[in-house]
């Protein structure tokens, strides 16, 4: 017999002979997905610690993060749409909120305990998207029925989830965690059930609101005290924890995302110069950034994800107090937003109207138009043209030169406008395309006033009473 070298010498040859001789494939699409996974409670990595699904089972982390960009996509549409101006705008935005976070959260809840790396799951990964999606579509209009049924089948899609983690489970687990799967499925049932309803009610009934609201109210109430139950599914652990990191990620990275779209229509419109204040410009650009970072810094700073809580309590309302943290972070991110926005609005505003009033006061001077022309310097005239006016800005102020001339001329010719009204309603237009030039949304007595200005009518009348009725009218409407 050899000794001890000497065998695992040759038992190393040959186990390298073996590999040689083993012939080798290259995978380039992974292993092929089981189309269900029988699920059952398996041994954590903790003694008292049970896990439904272990970690080979378990959906990719790359499945979580589209659906969290999902929502990220879906907040941010929201924002654009809901302008937060006034107390009654953020309860309107907040109403929607809640909506979207609890669809968001209650998915995350199943994921985190049963979501497994099977095709089924990669196909209600698909639906959910298409819920979401539904939900951002019908979430901007002024039909709540259209947002109660977008809930209403989201809670559908839950529920069947549920029933197929039922279905697929082990018999005796089944048996013995019954409540956990049916708890959840009822309450979803009942709740798309009082959301349907409550977009048939008629639009002004007190009761739609109370029935759709109670509903999700007590979704969560009795989502989170499922969990307490003795014999209820825990989340796996960590991965509940990380969902939530990743979202309030999403959330920042879309605040910097906001801030940089301001802060590019402000260099492509009238630059960060406008009004003369480009230093405070910067600064606040930078001061937002700023902020942001300290934000995520505070959260982020000492968190971490496998540390586990001592009760379940505790970890509900660690989850729970994500709504108002997220919602108050949207907030500051909108206000910081808007600060910039509106102050570079105003910096526009204090551009253009010395000009347009420089112009007006000019009317009247002379009938030459080249040396009218030649009053304002080609900068003034260019600020003007990065509007989409019509007529514009050098046409207009020729017309209106030339309707006052006529009026002031004792001949018996007319003017085919008054010049007043004229300058009234394009003064207007110019507001309302600079607000535009950075996005913002008008309020409905905003746009109702612009439309009663426009509509004012501005034809020469030869009837002095009629002329200043109509031109009282346009300085009211204008005011």
């Amino acid at each position: 017999m050899g000794s001890p070298t000497e065998y695992t010498e040759v038992d190393k040859q040959s186990q390298y002979q073996e590999v040689k001789d083993r012939p080798v494939h290259i995978s380039v699409a992974g292993p092929l997905l089981p189309l269900v996974i029988q699920q059952a409670p398996r041994p954590g990595n903790e003694p008292d610690e049970t896990w439904w699904l272990s970690k080979s089972q378990r959906a990719p982390a790359y499945l979580d993060l589209l659906y969290d960009l999902a929502i990220a996509a879906v907040l941010s549409v929201s924002g654009d749409k809901h302008e937060l101006m006034s107390a009654q705008s953020m309860l309107a935005y907040f109403s929607y909120f809640i909506i979207t976070c609890w669809v968001w959260a209650s998915q995350c809840l199943y994921d985190s305990r049963y979501q497994s790396n099977d095709w089924l799951h990669r196909l209600f990964k698909l639906l959910q998207l298409a819920s979401f999606t539904y939900i951002s579509a019908v979430g901007g209009s002024k039909s709540f029925n259209g947002v109660a049924l977008a809930y209403a089948v989201s809670r559908i899609l839950l529920a069947v989830q549920y029933m197929y983690i039922t279905c697929v489970t082990q018999k005796r687990a089944r048996r013995e965690r019954l409540q956990s799967f049916l708890i959840p499925i009822v309450t979803l049932l009942i709740s798309a059930l009082c959301w349907i309803i409550a977009g048939l009610l008629p639009l002004n009934a007190i009761a739609k609101l109370v029935l759709a609201y109670g509903a999700l109210g007590a979704e969560v109430v009795v989502t989170l005290g499922s969990g307490h139950l003795k014999r209820a599914i825990a989340p796996a652990a960590g991965l509940l924890a990380e969902r939530f990191a990743d979202l309030t990620l999403v959330i920042l990275a879309e605040g910097v995302l906001g801030l940089v779209k301001t802060l590019a229509d402000v260099v492509s419109g009238f630059g960060l110069a406008a009004g003369g204040r480009m230093l405070p410009a910067y600064s606040e650009c930078f001061c937002s950034l700023i902020i942001v970072f300290v934000i995520w810094h505070f959260i982020f700073h000492a968190f971490n994800p496998e540390e586990r809580f001592k009760s379940r309590k505790l970890a509900s309302a660690w989850a729970f107090f994500h709504l108002p943290l997220h919602f108050v972070i949207l907030l500051v991110l909108s206000s910081m937003k808007n600060v910039a926005v509106y102050e570079n609005v105003g910096g526009a505003l204090n551009v253009l109207v010395p000009i347009f009033n420089q112009a007006l006061n000019n009317t009247g001077e002379t009938a030459d138009y080249k040396m009218f022309d030649a009053a304002l310097t080609p900068d003034e005239i260019l600020q003007f043209h990065k509007l989409n006016l019509q007529p514009t800005f050098i046409t207009e102020i020729n017309l209106l030169n030339q309707q006052y001339l006529t009026a002031a001329d004792n001949t018996d010719d007319l003017p085919d406008f008054d010049p007043y009204v004229d300058a009234m309603q394009y003064g207007a237009q110019v507001c309302m395309e600079v607000a535009k030039t950075y996005e913002i949304t008008f309020t409905q007595m905003t746009t109702e006033a612009y439309a009663n200005l426009s509509n004012v009518e501005r034809s020469w009348s030869t009837n002095d009473t009629q002329l200043h009725l109509q031109e009282s009218l346009a300085y009211e409407w204008y005011n």
